[in-house]
């Protein structure tokens, strides 16, 4: 039994993840959206309970529960499944509504160069929208794969160490208006034994990939028979004739708290082991762990020379704020800009060690840049503190300095919350037209918009505009 993760431990796994030998397999307890970081399919179960008037003596924490009780009303075998449809269309509404974004859990775990695929148990695409945002690439409209009846199936595009860009896979299916995805736990057995046949007739990169990788099970909220069944089809063996070896799991047997377990199931292995974290907490564990280890990622937009940081410092650069939560997709929007040589200041790169971090970006701020450039996202809409928050104060404050007609603090939202602009962003700020770019994807119309005011500002204050040199 592990009683804590000792250093071995996270060692062991953050080497097998560089080899890209471990694959994250992502369920319900993993699958958080909005600001708060809270867990969807407690807040779905709530939802649908309450549209069909449904009581409980303690809130539902999964939709097994309110499918029970909306079946159980219905008299005849056809009442059943009409109650039953009705359940998965309100499900589908939810899911394609306004306020269902990605939280920082899902953000986090997406932010993990190492892993190029991503498996999840749940039929929602929050996970896909996390890793499209944390991993920009271009990608064809099918990156997303299923488990499907009716689409037959559908291999990865290339083994998993040739992955062209991350991508997501279905295994128990992903929602649409037509039922096609295990919403609750009848349906799984009927998907894990559609995945067995496909693994089995299509021996190919998918399947390559479960059989040769270790899997990460993060939240997969599943009994544990199913859960072995999920091992069994996705590894094309029975556990049993697994070789000698370790599969952690974080096991609690209550239902209701199934979405607790976390396992790691080795490629040699079958032993369980229980391991003292949910997943919330494993994966801001191993993400604060994987950038400690990768502070100069090759495809990291923080890597910069000297030459190439004083270039990017110089008056009228960019200030680009962001917070913690959104530091992937501020790298992508600093990369895009940088590639197009406009002069960006970025506090990863710009801040070195030993610098007093406050006095470096309050200079930036308020004396060098010539363009601010206000990140907005429901991660850091509800703050109320924080460096974001003192960067944007000390922004609009300049900013009374500058003509009304000149252009300076650009809010910029990078989902699709609302309001736009949240009460959060300075008060002075709420006269200024602000801007979605969802998943920080900037057009080449924006950039050149951007380019115009850099050189207005620079032109506007008899400076020239030295072009930085380029990134290797």
């Amino acid at each position: 039994m592990i009683s804590e993760l000792d250093d071995a431990f996270w060692d062991q796994l953050l080497t097998r993840m560089e080899k890209q030998s471990v694959i994250p397999v992502v369920g319900p307890g993993a699958i958080t959206f909005g600001a708060d970081d809270e867990l969807l399919h407690p807040w779905l179960a709530q939802k649908v309970a309450e549209k069909f008037h449904l009581q409980f003596p303690v809130l539902p924490k999964e939709l097994q529960q309110v499918v029970d009780a909306e079946r159980d009303r219905g008299k005849t075998h056809e009442e059943k499944s009409e109650r039953l449809e009705s359940v998965h269309l309100n499900v589908f509404k939810l899911l394609n509504g306004s306020d269902v974004h990605p939280g920082v859990t899902l953000y986090r775990l997406a932010s993990i160069k190492d892993f190029q695929l991503f498996l999840t148990t749940s039929f929602d695409q929050l996970l896909a929208r996390a890793v499209a945002a944390a991993q920009p690439a271009a990608r064809p409209p099918d990156w997303v794969r299923a488990t499907s009846f009716r689409d037959g199936f559908r291999d990865l595009p290339a083994n998993i160490d040739e992955l062209p860009y991350a991508c997501v896979y279905h295994l128990l299916g992903k929602i649409r208006k037509i039922p096609e995805c295990a919403l609750w736990d009848d349906d799984a057995l009927t998907f894990l034994r559609e995945l067995d046949h496909h693994l089995r007739r299509n021996p190919g990169h998918l399947s390559a990939a479960l059989h040769d990788c270790h899997l990460l099970l993060l939240g997969v909220s599943l009994d544990q028979w199913l859960l072995r069944f999920l091992v069994q089809a996705a590894k094309a063996k029975h556990p049993t004739n697994s070789e000698p070896g370790q599969l952690y799991v974080s096991e609690i047997p209550e239902t209701a708290e199934r979405d607790q377990v976390v396992a790691f199931f080795s490629r040699v292995t079958h032993q369980c082991y229980p391991v003292p974290l949910g997943p919330r907490e494993f994966i801001a564990e191993l993400t604060r762990r994987w950038r400690d280890a990768h502070p100069q990622s090759p495809n990291d937009a923080a890597i910069m020379k000297e030459d190439h940081r004083l270039a990017h410092r110089a008056p009228g650069c960019i200030f680009v704020s962001y917070a913690t939560p959104d530091l992937s997709i501020a790298e992508f929007i600093v990369k895009q800009l940088q590639d197009k040589g406009l002069l960006v200041w970025f506090a990863p790169q710009q801040i070195l060690p030993g610098q007093d971090w406050k006095a470096e970006f309050s200079e930036a701020v308020e004396q060098t840049c010539g363009l601010f450039l206000s990140i907005i996202s429901d991660n850091t809409a509800p703050r109320l503190e924080g460096y974001n928050i003192t960067e944007r104060n000390l922004a609009i404050q300049r900013r009374g300095d500058f003509a009304d007609t000149a252009v300076f603090y650009i809010p910029m939202r990078i989902d699709e919350g609302e309001p736009l602009l949240p009460a959060s962003e300075p008060r002075s700020s709420k006269k200024i037209q602000a801007v979605r770019k969802v998943g920080g994807h900037l057009d080449d119309a924006f950039i050149e918009y951007l380019r115009q005011v850099q050189l207005d500002y620079i032109k506007s204050h008899g400076l020239t505009f030295t072009p930085p040199p380029p990134i290797p």
